[in-house]
């Protein structure tokens, strides 16, 4: 059975281009490393974390991936350059196609978030509070 169209909608799908929709989080592909993402986290992480999320929850997936912020310091994660050269081996190879990203959470005081962009969806993967992926920053 076909499925009736609300009144006034043409049956076409709105697409929004994915550079300019809102900047979401997801932890479905977080992972516990005993360097690059340690159990414990120093007092006051998790707050800080959050006002980050919150504040890049403000931006649009352009904003994000165009937009040099030193304040914020996002940009590509190039493998070679860091500690893990073999990249997110401990996720699904399908979800490793996105592009790897890392931002900070303040300063230099609590390290960096990386993960993967896909659409416009930031994964966290690791929460590197100590700077072990890029050891020498």
């Amino acid at each position: 059975m076909k499925k009736a169209k609300p009144p006034g909608h043409s049956g076409k799908i709105r697409k929004t281009e994915v550079g300019y929709e809102p900047l979401t989080f997801s932890f479905k592909h977080f992972v516990n490393h005993e360097r690059l993402s340690p159990k414990e986290h120093p007092d006051g992480y998790a707050q800080k974390l959050a006002e980050r999320l919150r504040d890049l929850s403000r931006w649009t997936v352009a904003q994000f991936t165009q937009r040099c912020d030193h304040g914020v310091r996002n940009h590509r994660i190039t493998w070679p350059d860091t500690s893990q050269p073999i990249g997110f081996d401990q996720i699904p190879a399908q979800v490793r196609e996105g592009e790897e990203w890392q931002f900070s959470i303040s300063a230099n005081e609590y390290g960096r978030v990386h993960g993967l962009l896909i659409g416009s969806v930031f994964h966290v993967v690791w929460l590197d509070c100590n700077h072990q992926l890029y050891p020498e920053s």
